[in-house]
């Protein structure tokens, strides 16, 4: 019975600390740069902006999710292209993506235009 115990202390504790290690981890500067360019986009990124996506895209430690985000953002002209709404709809729903990159490509998926006053509130949190 002590052992019992003893472990279920011990699995609690561990639990607590991955789950502060979970909800302190901070964007990745590819998320970070990619909220920071749709805090301001109108219809579509300048060729400044566009240059920043392009090294996300070509950076080998950007992961795969950020570098299809930073594509489809590229790519934007009034909203997303079909093509890309399906690889960000796919992004959405992989939860093995971190929830930053899921909140951006459903910002990008949704947007028209630009990003709406709520998405423009979670953006602030990701730069």
């Amino acid at each position: 019975m002590k052992s019992l115990i003893s472990l279920s202390i011990a699995v609690v504790s561990a639990l607590f600390l991955l789950s502060d290690a979970i909800a302190s981890e901070t964007p990745s500067p590819a998320v970070q740069s990619m909220a920071k360019i749709l805090m301001t986009v109108n219809h579509f990124p300048s060729a400044t902006e566009k240059a920043v996506l392009q090294k996300i895209v070509s950076a080998p430690e950007s992961s795969e999710a950020e570098k299809s985000v930073a594509q489809a953002m590229m790519n934007l002209q009034h909203s997303a292209t079909h093509k890309d709404k399906t690889r960000l709809r796919d992004i959405m729903n992989d939860k093995q993506s971190s929830s930053d990159i899921r909140t951006l490509a459903r910002i990008v998926h949704d947007m028209n235009h630009s990003p709406s006053r709520e998405d423009k509130m979670e953006l602030s949190s990701l730069h």
